[in-house]
């Protein structure tokens, strides 16, 4: 056999093509610019771990795994990287660029899950170490009532010695698991869904008997629990998982990131997170989210008098509404708050207020924002788009306002996106309208402009029955709507993806698109300004009656 067949890569032609190039012979494999008499080698496991190190975390767990099959070495230093951070996404796909690879591993099938669950638990505890785990959902034949799939998660949780983030935003999860945890004190983020499992704590016979410390996360800076069912639901997950044995003053401290979203508009709930439980100032605050709920002109006072607003740079209140507006103050709950907000960055805001004073409070606050999400019923539109075009910072604009009283998107004047046009922004959401020419006006004018999603956008032609009977996987809703694409696109050709009636778009130079169907979740994160624990399901209240 000749000696260069024995290094030839596995399913690899003998004498691989180049295009343009004709075919390669042996020799021509073998040779290289000499060096002396010796040819240009590079040996990459030769190098100082720390160089490999760097190498491989900015690696793709695709080729991570092809480095793995080069030879032991490599895959000896290789392996450990696939473990080190794990995302379950089921929406994720392997041809969608867009995603960040680097030194993430993605498992988006009950296939893959299980695998990955199996070869874990059967390597020894410190070969693989897994820092962070993030399920953005479960693929859809996996639940928590399988027994093997609980069995083999429960044995996982029992081998995860140095997990320091831990998010699972899918509805099924076990409070249970958090009890398996080997080194609670290494956690420092803690983002759980318990829709189904929040009452468990109830019957936990642990927390029966008083003995509460196999709950016990000492050094967490970044709590977020969804959803709550009532204030002494609220009161239990804070004073167990949050506080638990510990001082509440240096807990209380340390935390960075706090959110909540109740059910059903809760009630009193920044009373019951910042006077009924045992949270004390929080001078470390960069982010809060308070959702599904109520507030009342006097929750700003104990906002205020419990956390330091003027360190926030991020903020979400979202399905809120003002109860109890005190006539004699005449100011509003977000009015109220607006002084101390020194340094935000984000805002995200779904507010129905007593009165309307969303535009008043985003003239009181420092023109900082770089990114701001609003969904709005108010009656002074034309005052809102000036008061958000003070923000001359602003990157990200999601602006969604509806009708208070019949339920139907605004349809905006010239004079609205006139207001706008003084912004430099790289992602634009906004409703669709009747006065084309102001929103065409806009566009044009935002030479930055990467992302755009028109809401409320109908489908501009028939229905073609024909293509979902014969095969469902054309795009079919794509090519109804394609065409107003196109004419958006023409008023901007920068713009690299458009969203219209729920259809993603990817733009090209030459002014044409390609319809993309596996980026929902992706570009929800482009256009819109959410926490972890995402934006709370839509509930029919009020202000849409």
């Amino acid at each position: 056999m000749e000696f260069f067949m024995l290094d030839r890569p596995v399913r690899c032609s003998r004498a691989p093509m180049l295009y343009g190039t004709t075919s390669l012979t042996p020799s021509d494999i073998n040779s290289g610019p000499p060096i002396g008499n010796h040819l240009a080698k590079f040996d990459l496991t030769s190098l100082p771990l720390e160089i490999i190190d760097n190498i491989l975390i900015n690696l793709s767990q695709f080729d991570l795994l092809r480095l793995c099959r080069t030879c032991y070495k490599m895959h000896e230093l290789c392996n450990p990287f696939l473990y080190h951070h794990i995302i379950i996404d089921p929406q994720f796909n392997i041809f969608a660029n867009e995603y960040r690879l680097a030194g993430r591993t993605y498992i988006n099938s009950s296939f893959n899950l299980k695998r990955f669950i199996k070869t874990f638990n059967k390597t020894s505890t410190d070969s693989n170490h897994v820092y962070s785990i993030h399920c953005k959902s479960l693929p859809e034949s996996l639940n928590l009532h399988d027994h093997q799939l609980k069995q083999g998660l429960v044995q996982l949780f029992g081998k995860l010695r140095h997990l320091n983030s831990l998010i699972w935003l899918d509805d099924q999860f076990s409070i249970e698991l958090l009890k398996l945890l080997p080194q609670k004190h290494l956690l420092n983020t803690l983002v759980l869904n318990l829709n189904f499992c929040s009452h468990l704590i109830d019957t936990d016979e642990d927390v029966k008997r008083g003995d509460i410390s196999k709950f016990n996360f000492p050094n967490l800076i970044n709590f977020q629990i969804k959803p709550f069912q009532n204030w002494s639901k609220l009161i239990q997950l804070i004073d167990v998982i949050l506080i638990n044995v510990n001082d509440a003053g240096q807990i209380s401290k340390q935390l960075q990131e706090l959110s909540f979203s109740g059910q059903f508009f809760a009630t009193n709930v920044i009373e019951t997170i910042f006077l009924d439980t045992s949270l004390q100032y929080l001078s470390s605050l960069t982010s809060l989210s308070l959702n599904d709920s109520t507030v009342t002109t006097f929750d700003a006072k104990n906002l205020s008098q419990m956390v330091d607003l003027s360190k926030l740079k991020f903020l979400q209140l979202r399905q809120i509404i003002e109860m109890g507006y005190d006539e004699n103050l005449q100011r509003s709950f977000l009015i109220q708050l607006s002084s101390s907000l020194l340094c935000l960055r984000h805002l995200s805001l779904e507010i129905e207020e007593y009165r309307d004073t969303i535009a008043e409070f985003l003239l009181s606050i420092p023109p900082k924002l770089t990114s701001l999400d609003i969904f709005s019923t108010t009656e002074q539109p034309i005052e809102l788009a000036q008061s958000i075009a003070k923000h001359n910072q602003l990157k990200k604009l999601s602006c969604k306002i509806y009708l208070s009283a019949d339920d139907r998107l605004y349809n905006a004047p010239p004079e609205f996106y006139s207001a706008l046009i003084p912004l430099n922004l790289t992602s634009l959401r906004i409703c669709s309208t009747a006065n084309i020419q102001g929103l065409v006006n806009l566009l044009s004018s935002q030479r930055k402009l990467k992302y755009l999603d028109i809401v409320g956008a109908n489908h501009a032609g028939a229905p073609n029955l024909g293509f979902g009977m014969v095969h469902p996987t054309v795009y079919d809703e794509w090519y109804k709507v394609q065409h107003e694409v196109l004419f958006y696109l023409s008023s901007n050709s920068n713009m690299e993806y458009i969203r219209y009636d729920d259809c993603i778009f990817q733009c090209k130079p030459d002014i044409s698109v390609n319809p993309r169907g596996d980026l929902n979740t992706w570009f929800e994160e482009q256009v819109r300004v959410f926490c972890t624990l995402g934006l709370p399901e839509k509930r029919r209240h009020s202000w849409y009656q």
